[in-house]
């Protein structure tokens, strides 16, 4: 087994998030359209070796745009390759048209993909050959993993490497290699009557998607015909087990066209008229039952005292540096700001009012004076904590996490604010009983009351809020979770705030959930919401991080961090905590 220390690591993530935003920076340039639903334009991020619009992952699954191929060697040409074979696919393809077209069976879905992405390939201008080079250096790679790993020994792999290299060749009007001829010699004659006609027609209509989609789909249904019929025969002849073996091989094209089925789950094209099947206006059926709470007031003083001892006793057995991570939080966040000016200095800015000492003294050189530049933080960071039931397990990890971060953050004089979420009642409570008495009218929107907890102020030091941060482990305030809301009024109150650099941190272990909610509007209704106020208050200028417990919260946080609270609070947790607080906004 290799070791890897953390520096090797942060390294590692370091090199990555800089490839991403070179990346990022390069999908951008051919690519800003405009949001019909918010008006503002929209960034491409690239993230991870997956493509985000905004907060939501784009659908390109494309086999040779996949990254689970990539366990092989990978070298920096493919890399590139596959930026602009992205490039080309947001500049030449209508995603919602192709998306309102695509099969929805998995095989048919899956060739209705791949020939979009060799369409748009087959139309990248002649004046951009380097580009050409880096997407034909990437499809043959993949050509030859795929080959390798053994998927062309089925009947299903062989059949789809065939297609996939048949229709590249005659798109691009190139002929395939001579390994590659070899290989697909018996299966392209048997397919060329099948798909002779409409393979044909995609060249023909290559510059027009609608067109070319139609002659896309015929080979799609006949593909899929094709395999079906295989499956059956081998059914028949050779029994369940051997069908499931000659498609063990094809799993893991099927895997990704799965995958692209949970991203458009989550709204991914839903800028026109796709959002209205996944996705309608956010509103609040009552806010009568909304309350801000601080919980510190709701326990009784010799309780509050004793979640305060357990505090402090879960905090001393985790053996972090406080003034180390402050240190380093002061490092990173501050700025060096003119304090005034020293003078008598024996280098800087000549002081005319000295220039007479050379008189009376030659060897003087003390005839300069200097800025006085002293370190500035102009900082707050906010952390929101999930309440939901859910996060019972980890409220004393988050409590002495929260508790170490934010007395460090107050030792480097930064302001603190510690704000949780949860909901007024299980299962819609009251707000839920009054939509009954008005007859159930459809769509009501958000359907429960919001609780806003305030554990901590931003103007409180570490000492006097410490017995706010203790009522975290309040557990019966831990309910459902309605994250959207949440994180706009956590925003809000950093808005307010006068401070440069406005930062929010939020923890939890899940996507929105609420019950009534959830029953009675689309069931992508709060996740929606989510990503749209993430978006909103990133543009209105809060940093916003995401800290999934377990959890990987990238379909709603750009930039995000998945921790694990099943293991010690060591110290390179906090250290990449700290980095990913301090880390300056790209």
């Amino acid at each position: 087994m290799m070791l890897v220390d953390d520096d090797s690591v942060q390294n590692l993530q370091k090199k990555d998030s800089s490839a991403d935003r070179l990346a990022t920076s390069l999908l951008n340039t051919f690519n800003s359209p405009f949001s019909a639903h918010t008006g503002l334009s929209q960034h491409c991020v690239y993230r991870n070796v997956k493509l985000y619009l905004d907060t939501c992952v784009l659908p390109f699954y494309a086999p040779h745009l996949q990254h689970y191929w990539q366990e092989f060697p990978l070298n920096e040409p493919d890399i590139k390759g596959r930026i602009d074979a992205l490039s080309l696919r947001l500049i030449y393809s209508d995603t919602v048209l192709h998306q309102s077209l695509k099969p929805e069976t998995q095989i048919a879905g899956l060739v209705f993909e791949m020939l979009e992405q060799a369409r748009v390939e087959s139309l990248l201008p002649p004046q951009w050959p380097g580009m050409a080079l880096n997407i034909d250096q990437l499809f043959r790679h993949w050509s030859r993993t795929f080959h390798d790993s053994g998927l062309t020994d089925t009947t299903v792999g062989i059949l789809l490497y065939t297609l996939a290299q048949m229709c590249r060749a005659r798109l691009m009007a190139q002929a395939v290699s001579a390994e590659t001829e070899s290989l697909i010699e018996h299966t392209r004659a048997a397919l060329s009557g099948a798909i002779g006609t409409p393979l044909s027609g995609l060249r023909r209509c290559q510059q027009d998607q609608q067109k070319y989609a139609d002659y896309a789909l015929e080979i799609a249904h006949i593909i899929e015909t094709m395999i079906e019929t295989e499956q059956r025969i081998l059914a028949a002849n050779e029994g369940a087990t051997n069908t499931e073996k000659v498609l063990k091989g094809f799993a893991i094209l099927l895997d990704v066209v799965s995958h692209e089925g949970e991203g458009i789950a989550t709204g991914i094209i839903d800028n026109n008229k796709g959002r209205s099947k996944v996705k309608s206006v956010y509103h609040v059926f009552t806010t009568q039952f909304d309350k801000v709470v601080f919980p510190a007031k709701l326990v009784r003083a010799e309780l509050l005292r004793e979640y305060r001892i357990h505090l402090d006793k879960l905090v001393l057995q985790q053996t972090i540096n406080i003034n180390r991570l402050a240190r380093q939080i002061v490092l990173k966040l501050s700025q060096l700001e003119l304090d005034g000016w020293q003078s008598a200095k024996d280098e800087g800015y000549i002081d005319g009012g000295r220039l007479p000492l050379i008189v009376c003294s030659p060897s003087e050189t003390a005839l300069f004076y200097q800025a006085h530049l002293k370190p500035i933080i102009h900082s707050q960071v906010s952390f929101l904590v999930d309440c939901s039931g859910s996060m019972k397990t980890h409220a004393n990890k988050v409590a002495t996490l929260l508790d170490i971060l934010v007395r460090a953050l107050d030792v480097a004089k930064v302001e603190t604010e510690v704000l949780g979420f949860t909901t007024g009642a299980w299962n819609g409570g009251p707000a839920l009983k009054q939509w009954r008495r008005q007859a159930c009218p459809p769509h009501p929107g958000r359907l429960n009351s919001v609780s806003h907890l305030v554990f901590k102020q931003a103007k409180q030091s570490w000492r006097s809020g410490r017995l706010g941060l203790a009522s975290m482990l309040k557990l019966d305030l831990y309910k459902e979770g309605i994250d959207g809301e949440a994180v706009e009024w956590a925003s809000q109150r950093l808005l307010n705030q006068e401070t440069q650099r406005k930062i929010l941190i939020v923890i939890s272990d899940g996507s929105p959930m609420d019950t009534a909610t959830h029953q009675t509007n689309d069931p992508l209704y709060l996740d929606n919401h989510l990503k749209d106020v993430v978006f909103a208050q990133q543009r209105l200028g809060v940093e916003i991080i995401g800290v999934g417990v377990g959890i990987d919260l990238s379909s709603y946080y750009p930039r995000n961090l998945a921790i694990d609270l099943g293991q010690e609070l060591d110290v390179s947790l906090f250290n990449t905590l700290v980095d990913l607080i301090t880390s300056t906004k790209r």
